[in-house]
């Protein structure tokens, strides 16, 4: 996005306390596969919803298919761990909404891109046990 291309870049307009989150749908594809291409396309806005009411003021991304973004500005690493337990919690309220979530948190946005990797790479961490622990869904 435009913002994280600022950021990138070094801007004026530098976040403090930032927060990111990727948020990743869990067996989407078997949903498609089972129920049909309008049962995903709901699972997807029922996804946005349920993210939409835990990161309430945070700038929320769709990524791709099945992935979101969540940038938090001027947080705590403990607020994120917060939204994150809720969002697992309040995923449930939403269907068939189940979320793989990885974060990182640093002081500051003066290096995004190191960010961006590690909240990703935490996120297939997330995925990797959901799908161990419920094989009937993998991919």
């Amino acid at each position: 996005s435009y913002r994280i291309d600022a950021l990138r870049k070094g801007g004026s307009d530098e976040i403090k306390g930032l927060g990111i989150v990727f948020a990743d749908l869990n067996g989407l594809k078997r949903v498609n596969d089972k129920e049909g291409h309008a049962a995903g396309d709901l699972l997807i806005k029922n996804a946005a919803m349920a993210l939409q009411n835990v990161f309430t003021g945070d700038q929320i991304f769709r990524a791709g298919g099945d992935e979101f973004m969540i940038m938090m500005s001027f947080t705590t690493e403990d607020a994120i761990k917060e939204k994150i337990a809720k969002a697992k919690k309040i995923s449930k309220k939403y269907g068939n909404v189940s979320f793989a979530l990885g974060y990182a948190y640093r002081n500051d946005s003066s290096d995004i891109t190191e960010v961006l990797k590690l909240a990703d790479e935490r996120m297939y961490e997330d995925k990797a046990k959901y799908y161990l622990d419920h094989p009937e869904y993998m991919r």
